[in-house]
């Protein structure tokens, strides 16, 4: 087994696997935690709302928007994962609601 250092504050090791090394992310955390992650399991969505008045809310995926292992962007947001870093998320009180950060939409209708 080897090791190396993460990009963020998790750590790396490579494991061989028959012919081929895998990359695992160590990180703290135990089943009786909020981040329950250990050695062969983990939470993957991670989210934090803030129900006021306004609702804010934070969260990360990792694995990519299909969370397909074959997808080129599978490797998106791990390092940020393994550091607890979350994105803003957003949320629209109606469906008529205009946001910069909104680039496309997709209508539904039933037939």
């Amino acid at each position: 087994m080897f090791s190396n250092s993460a990009d963020r504050s998790g750590r790396r090791e490579l494991i061989a696997v028959g012919l081929s090394l895998i990359i695992v992310y160590v990180t703290t955390g135990s089943c009786g935690l909020i981040n329950a992650t250990g050695r062969t399991h983990g939470p993957s969505w991670r989210m934090v709302v803030s129900l006021g008045p306004e609702i804010e809310a934070w969260g990360i995926y990792p694995g990519g928007q299909s969370g397909n292992p074959g997808s080129a962007r599978y490797d998106e947001f791990i390092d940020e994962w393994v550091a607890g870093e979350l994105a803003e998320l957003l949320f629209l009180k109606s469906k008529t609601e205009v946001d910069p950060r909104i680039v496309s939409r997709l209508a539904m209708r039933q037939k």
